[in-house]
């Protein structure tokens, strides 16, 4: 694209120049004097039809670079109509009145038709005329169009160089008409801009047309010579006696220029398959370079290439995403740098013994390893590398994945199993326990009833109930941390104040409840997005706990709720004055069955477990802070509506204005 644009400045270029060449060669015929031009004649060797022709075509150049192709059909088919009947002219022998049309001017030493122009100048006009005008019409390069250019660039470039080694056939085709040294050069411009400007299109190199372009204007000159030599000959007088010696050395000389002729033009036909053959392969080979390169960029591994001896050749964009450096601070490094130094440090030295005895570690079997990120921070991958022979030596391709959510997933799973079979076995130790008592409860109830014992039956009955009691709690627990890990639930508006208030009024029937002071500091506009069963889970478990593990002795037991908004997240507080946690507990504050003061209140010590997962599944966080005199538990609750209401509030996000 840079070369057009290039090409296409000196085409405007090329057409300014020939506009103002004709302007100036159809001004000197016009108005300068007579003795201008009888001692200055070489300055009207362009004739005034020829001028004016030049002018239209440079102006036309201009016009169709520039976009404004319309303009530039009805002047193209003046000139066209020109060129036709000029060359008409001199096929047929007739004068058309067309050489006297512009100015009738003559001088000494110059042709008297001053607007007569040679054939090849017809030519010239014909081909580039029909260049430009199919160009205007089309918009865009074809074949056609630079065949043309093609053609005018070899006759119109044939005659300049003719001036340049004085080959007058080049020029003056016939006896009295010449292309004008002006003229050749104005369509040796526009041909060229023209030519090359988009010829890339057409699947052909620029270098490969310039040499193509290049040969055959060498031919014509060739051609052109041989003519002359012809001529030559055919005047030249030969001493007695060596007439026969004489027409060897003439015919040798004629058939050696013959012979070159031929040699390049094989060499003409040669390069222009050579280079349509080379285009396509490199076409195909690109084509191919990039799908392979689409292929490896989309992929979401990380692949790095290396030679064989651990200089990094090329990687992905996955790679540069894992490890946290670009592309070209990795490129013409070692490996070695991906990796931890132990590590990196002995890589040569395996690549060395892997070329020495063909022992692999890692090539063609894979393991997993330790990457080294540009922070430093390790990361675990799962790497797969593979040999790959070619002619100019042995390079090695890497596929490395990032298995750290793979590890993550895996200790999530061992902790769960060690949480399942400790859950299984102390809730069957838990449920077992309140059973036996019940059972044993039963056999005592039955004896008594047999001996007729019914004044002490009440205590025993009372005890089984507050075995079953317990047996219920710890079910209903085990119920709730179930519906926590496995019910889905969607999200909705929350607001905090009601469920604060609907929990107290549940809770109400505890032991306690009534000598206790509550207070509850939420603002009842306070309202988020996040799932209600969750929340109501661990306000309830903590309020319960606050009020089970109150101080007896204390003369005033109060329990505080306060909330308040911090960015995304909703912080819930519960302050108690309560018998707070022994420090040796704290550290297990959250595991499964830790029962905090069961002297004080039976408890499944499930509660705080259900609290931590109820709020971790819900994205929040829960902290447990000492006070002088009791507890406080802290509740971060994510918004997830938060997001949304901040786009709707700032005006530039919901597109107010």
């Amino acid at each position: 694209m840079a070369y057009d644009d290039a090409w296409r400045r000196l085409g405007l270029i090329a057409g300014g120049i020939c506009f103002l060449i004709g302007a100036v060669s159809l001004g000197l015929w016009a108005f300068a004097p007579d003795r201008l031009g009888t001692d200055m004649s070489f300055l009207f060797s362009m004739t005034a039809n020829a001028a004016a022709g030049i002018l239209v075509l440079g102006l036309c150049a201009c016009l169709i670079l520039k976009g404004r192709r319309r303009a530039a059909i009805p002047l193209l088919a003046v000139v066209l109509a020109f060129g036709m009947a000029a060359m008409v002219q001199h096929l047929v022998g007739v004068d058309l009145g067309i050489d006297r049309m512009l100015v009738s001017r003559t001088f000494a030493g110059l042709p008297d038709v001053s607007g007569r122009i040679a054939p090849n100048t017809a030519l010239c006009f014909i081909f580039v005329t029909l260049m430009l005008l199919v160009r205007a019409v089309r918009g865009h390069s074809d074949w056609f169009q630079t065949v043309l250019g093609f053609a005018s660039f070899n006759i119109s470039a044939a005659a300049f160089i003719g001036y340049l080694i004085s080959l007058n056939s080049a020029h003056d085709w016939m006896v009295g008409t010449r292309m004008a040294l002006p003229t050749a050069f104005s369509f040796v411009s526009l041909s060229l801009a023209f030519v090359f400007y988009g010829s890339p299109r057409l699947g052909i190199y620029r270098s490969v047309l310039g040499g193509l372009m290049i040969i055959c204007t060498y031919l014509i000159l060739l051609l052109f010579t041989y003519f002359e030599l012809l001529n030559i000959e055919s005047l030249y007088i030969l001493p007695p006696g060596l007439e026969h010696e004489g027409a060897d050395r003439r015919f040798a000389l004629s058939a050696l220029v013959i012979v070159s002729g031929l040699v390049f033009a094989i060499l003409l036909v040669y390069v222009f398959q050579t280079s349509r053959q080379n285009r396509r392969i490199a076409r195909s080979l690109r084509e191919h370079q990039n799908r392979l390169s689409a292929v490896v960029d989309a992929a979401t591994d990380s692949i790095v290439v290396i030679n064989n001896r651990g200089v990094i050749l090329s990687v992905n964009p996955a790679c540069t995403r894992l490890f946290g450096y670009q592309e070209e601070e990795m490129v013409g490094q070692n490996v070695a740098m991906l990796m931890p130094e132990t590590h990196g440090r002995a890589h040569d030295t395996y690549l060395r013994n892997y070329e020495t005895t063909g022992i692999a570690k890692v090539i063609g079997l894979g393991r997993e390893v330790e990457g080294r990120r540009k922070d430093g921070s390790l990361v675990p991958i799962d790497a797969s590398v593979v040999r790959i022979d070619l002619s100019s030596g042995t390079i090695y391709s890497g596929t490395l994945r990032d298995i750290s959510e793979r590890r993550a997933s895996e200790r999530a799973l061992l902790a769960a199993n060690a949480e399942l079979e400790e859950f299984a076995y102390r809730t069957s130790h838990d449920l077992r326990a309140p059973i036996a008592s019940a059972i044993g409860m039963t056999a005592i109830a039955r004896d008594m009833l047999a001996r007729n014992e019914t004044a002490q039956l009440d205590a025993t009955l009372a005890r089984m109930d507050a075995a079953f009691g317990r047996l219920d709690g710890l079910l209903q627990n085990i119920m709730v941390l179930t519906r926590a890990r496995l019910v889905a639930e969607d999200d909705e508006p929350i607001r905090l104040s009601g469920i604060v208030r609907e929990t107290l009024e549940n809770l109400n029937h505890m032991e306690g409840f009534q000598s206790i002071e509550f207070g509850v500091d939420v603002d009842p506009e306070l309202t988020f997005i996040n799932k209600p069963s969750r929340v109501r889970v661990v306000i309830g478990n903590l309020l319960s706990n606050a009020i089970k593990y109150r101080d007896r002795d204390e003369v005033r037991s109060t329990v505080r709720v306060s909330a308040a908004r911090a960015g995304s997240m909703v912080l819930v507080t519960i302050d108690d004055n309560g018998v707070g946690i022994n420090p040796d507990m704290r550290v297990n504050l959250f595991r499964m069955f830790i029962r905090l003061a069961p002297a004080l209140a039976f408890g499944s010590g499930l509660g705080l477990y259900i609290v931590k997962k109820s709020v971790e599944a819900i994205g929040g966080s829960v902290e447990y802070q000492p006070r002088e005199k009791g507890s406080r538990f802290t509740v971060a609750l994510p918004d997830n509506g938060w997001e949304a209401r901040q786009d709707d509030e700032n005006p530039f996000h919901s597109g107010r204005r």
